[in-house]
């Protein structure tokens, strides 16, 4: 093994500086052992170097043994904001990069260390973030032993953990939950907002060991504040060494005076709108007295539009509305545009030609790396008013920082009836202008704010902070249930509790606007949507009960937060009547459901007429309200593009788009190539947005090989089979074939030889990686059913090899059923039982159970299908004759679930699922390389 660099090297190399002597205080610890529980630190104190000092331990311990490794190999960074954190998202970037591309020195010392972690099959270091509601991009899931950082939130990573992914399949869910749970660090940032997350996650950490044999992998939390929650013990802070530091001394010492004002006016009905009128009228003075750049934070999105509107409409100021409730896309574009000018650089930022003005929600507390100099913001907890003004002169430097703290009339001495924060305002309001004075000035920056602080009690520092609530214990009864996947038990636990606690507990829906489903008739609609499945770029999340309200007619807009777990305002309104709505699980559940059938996670599609943009959330004016094409490029790395009137009327004016549009109209088989290859190069030289242009551009290059399918509605979909490469997709569980057969004994023995290398690579014990092996070499039996061999022909006669792939197009799935049904196939037969049932008592009981739940099922109870017709099916692999029937008596069915709960109690509800997706992402890996290559599986 290569000499290994010291931390202040490595991060030297990296980033051009030394780091803060925390950062190496920490990296010091971490190296020889666990992280603190806690680390207490305050806004631009450096903390996303957490990122950088967890790579550099992984490397510094991974040539050590399994048994002796403390240091994860996933890195999750959470945090509880819908905007993941931004600073942190490109810092992980960088570094990532930088590791790649080093060919000597610290970095490359560490990346090479990095690279014996992931068995030479990944990159040293891999950066994902974990979104909800639809396809995403969930490479990480496809190499469980990379060295990885993941950034997300605390309902996407809680929920996953918690085996009911926000927009996860059931099917998927133990994956995540297997991964989530093993050789992974969680850090969990501004945790005072979090804690019965906290909570849940020491749970957790102690019910994963409640097994008789819990697999051998790190797991560990440590949370991150400038409030830590009271009662956190062994924890990292500012030492007088930080406060020497020529740079991060100066960004703690800096002075942030801001003024106290009560807006006299705003009380009672109409309180919102005049103190709109307030804030606006400040940010006004502060705009007027030469500051470039102020922000405007509020704890309402009503009150967020409110301000902005009077700023640019009604003032003319540059203004710009941020808020969390965005989709990606939008919020992506908006900071693409404003980040340069507002970010906060080392030796000042250059002033700006027009002086600005962003209003933003909660979403700026955290996460946003912006420099202001001028910060007007609603009275709030101390903890959030801590974080807000951590974007004021966020770097120190400069001498002119102002802010202003705004209180309602009516909240100044109560404000126990404030739906987000509760009497902790008026509170923190009472203690602010005690401190201030006769002069109503109280100074925010960070160590004249620890100082007064560091005055309080226990019990007057607590009532000062935004009010959370415990969540409940975390049994393994709670497990018991939510371990079960398929099927869903009935109850089952509401795991938002676990996530916020019992006072903020809405979960959240996604919300995709369509510009093609205007017209169409219900039941054709999932058709449409299946064509161009939505994806996460182009959701707008939003609190279940919000759209539920919604469905049952209320059009009124909601005093939203930007929380997540946004506290729930529904009544008991089960009975009330409701329209409606299209609803994506996945292409075999999609269809309409009503309010009360709206479930945690959904992903509702709306058509562009039913509007709501600004109810649910906020979409700019400036931007498309179908973004299908551009985020469906994003999260899948694919190009699909709908040739239809309503999709490409905003450039319908270039003759190119026109006579694209034209040429849909024909029957796809009667396009020619080179007419559409001509046309689509026409379009990709016109004055279209850049993700058309993407779209046209590859779609001409493969002109002869593009997918062709008729829209519903009118025109024609084009699909690339082709990836742009730019991001990783999520595995899925059938893979489109490349028009190449494989072998099914070829595709056995690579799945096992993949799945054992994948349990070496994560460094299971060795009798462990033998039984995923011989499950790999097993899985697929049931393939050999002359029902299904003719299946995979497209219903033509069996002639040659068992296949496992057929070498065809994969069917559309409204289309499966029929020909399944001409095969002989019952409704609903699966080949994973039927290869369970030929494995039989000639293999464990973990193995059989693998075999069975490798597409998902079977956790506890398998498909209760009847399959008369079926006969035995018998056939050879490895010398080694196998032979069973599909047709399961309840005997049968009673036994897969007896060996689900014998190895949950063997392995652990976690340690299971991790066990099943090494398996299932061995057939993934195996599967895709076969679609490059079949004889990959045979010496692979």
């Amino acid at each position: 093994m290569s000499s290994f660099p010291e931390f202040e090297s490595f991060f030297r190399e990296a980033w051009g500086v030394a780091p803060f002597p925390w950062q190496q205080r920490l990296a010091d610890r971490v190296q020889q052992g666990l992280w603190p529980g806690g680390i207490s630190l305050p806004t631009a104190s450096g903390k996303t170097a957490c990122i950088d000092i967890a790579v550099w331990a992984l490397a510094a311990q991974a040539g050590r043994p399994p048994e002796e490794r403390s240091a994860p190999r996933r890195i999750v960074f959470v945090i509880d904001r819908r905007v993941v954190v931004d600073e942190a998202w490109e810092r992980a970037r960088t570094l990532a990069a930088r590791l790649r591309e080093a060919a000597s020195g610290p970095l490359s010392q560490v990346a090479a260390r990095l690279r014996t972690l992931s068995n030479g099959y990944g990159e040293p270091l891999t950066v994902h973030r974990l979104r909800g509601g639809t396809l995403r991009d969930e490479s990480w899931l496809r190499t469980p032993e990379q060295p990885a950082i993941l950034l997300s939130t605390v309902d996407q990573v809680g929920s996953r953990l918690l085996f009911r992914g926000y927009g996860v399949s059931p099917r998927m869910a133990p994956i995540h939950a297997g991964l989530l749970a093993h050789d992974t660090l969680l850090v969990l940032d501004e945790a005072h907002c979090a804690e019965p997350f906290a909570e849940t996650l020491r749970a957790i950490a102690r019910l994963r060991q409640v097994a008789e044999a819990p697999l051998p992998s790190p797991f560990q939390l440590v949370v991150m504040s400038a409030t830590l929650p009271p009662g956190t013990s062994d924890s990292l802070g500012v030492e007088a060494t930080d406060l020497a530091d020529p740079v991060l001394g100066r960004r703690l010492s800096a002075a942030k005076p801001a003024r106290l004002v009560v807006a006299r006016e705003a009380k009672g009905e109409g309180a919102e709108r005049l103190l709109a009128e307030a804030m606006a009228r400040e940010a006004e003075s502060l705009l007027g007295s030469g500051h470039d750049a102020v922000a405007v934070m509020v704890n309402r999105i009503l009150t967020a539009r409110a301000v902005h509107a009077l700023l640019e409409k009604e003032k003319g100021w540059d203004a710009v509305l941020l808020i969390g409730r965005m989709r990606p896309l939008d919020r992506d574009a908006l900071l693409e545009r404003w980040r340069p000018l507002l970010a906060a650089i080392s030796g000042g930022r250059e002033k700006l030609a027009r002086p600005v003005v962003v209003v933003a929600t909660q979403t700026l507390e955290v996460g946003a790396n912006l420099d202001f100099s001028g910060l007007v913001t609603e009275a709030a907890p101390i903890d959030s008013l801590r974080q807000r003004f951590g974007r004021l002169n966020r770097l120190g430097e400069s001498e002119r920082a102002a802010g202003v703290v705004v209180v309602r009339a009516d909240q100044a001495k109560k404000s126990d009836d404030d739906p987000v924060y509760g009497d902790a305002l008026a509170a923190t309001w009472r203690w602010l202008v005690e401190e201030g004075g006769k002069k109503g000035v109280v100074d925010f920056g960070v160590e004249a704010l620890d100082d007064r602080l560091a005055k309080l009690d226990g019990d007057a520092m607590r009532s000062l902070l935004a009010p959370t609530s415990p969540a409940p214990t975390l049994l393994p009864a709670h497990l018991d249930l939510l371990a079960q996947t398929s099927p869903i038990p009935e109850p089952e636990p509401d795991i938002s509790l676990f996530l916020h606690g019992t006072r903020r507990a809405s979960p959240e829906v996604q919300i995709v606007w369509r510009a093609d489903l205007g017209g169409l008739p219900p039941e054709e609609q999932p058709g449409a949507v299946a064509l161009l499945p939505p994806t996460v770029g182009e959701s707008l999340s939003t609190p279940l009960w919000l759209a539920r309200k919604w469905l049952r007619g209320s059009r009124a807009a909601a005093l939203l937060s930007d929380l997540e777990g946004e506290l729930s305002s529904e009544a008991r309104e089960e009975t009330e009547p409701s329209q409606k709505v299209l609803v994506w699980r996945g292409a075999d559940d999609c269809g309409e459901v009503t309010a009360n059938q709206l479930r945690p996670g959904d992903t509702l599609i709306l058509p562009v007429e039913a509007g709501g943009f600004d109810l649910f959330g906020h979409v700019p004016a400036d931007r498309p309200r179908d973004l299908a094409e551009e985020a469906f490029q994003a999260a899948r790395d694919r190009v699909i593009l709908r040739a239809h009137p309503a999709v490409l009327e905003p450039w319908r004016k270039a003759a190119s788009v026109a006579d694209l549009l034209a040429l849909a109209v024909e029957p796809p088989g009667e396009i020619e190539p080179a007419t559409l290859r001509e046309t689509l190069q026409r379009v990709a030289d016109a004055d279209v947005p850049d993700w058309l242009r993407r779209c046209a551009l590859l779609l001409a290059r493969e002109a002869r090989r593009t997918l062709a399918t008729p829209h519903p509605g009118g025109g024609t979909i084009f699909a690339s089979r082709r990836r742009l490469g730019l991001v990783g997709a999520e595995p899925v569980e059938e893979l489109e074939s490349d028009g190449l057969p494989v072998p099914l004994a070829t595709h056995l023995r690579g799945v096992g030889r993949t799945a054992a290398a994948l349990a070496r690579a994560c460094e299971l014990p060795g009798d462990l990686a033998s039984e995923l092996d011989l499950a790999g070499r097993r899985h697929d039996l049931g393939k050999a059913d002359p029902r299904f061999q003719q299946l995979l022909r497209g219903g033509n006669p069996v002639v040659g090899d068992l296949l496992a792939k057929s070498g065809q197009l994969s069917l559309p799935a409204a289309r499966r059923p029929g020909l399944a049904a001409r095969c002989g196939l019952s409704p609903g037969w699966r080949h994973e039982l039927l290869s369970a049932q030929m494995v039989g008592a000639s293999a464990s009981r973990l193995v059989r159970h693998l075999v069975a739940a490798h597409h998902g099922f079977a956790r506890p109870l398998p498909p209760g299908v009847a399959d008369p017709a079926g006969e035995t099916v018998s056939c050879e692999v490895e010398g080694e004759l196998f032979a069973g029937s599909a047709n399961l008596s309840p005997a049968d069915r009673w036994a897969f679930a007896e060996s689900f709960w014998a190895l949950c109690r063997r392995y652990g509800w976690w340690g299971l699922a991790w066990l099943e997706g090494l398996l299932r992402l061995a057939d993934h890996r195996q599967s895709e390389a076969e679609a490059r290559t079949p004889e990959q599986g045979g010496d692979a």
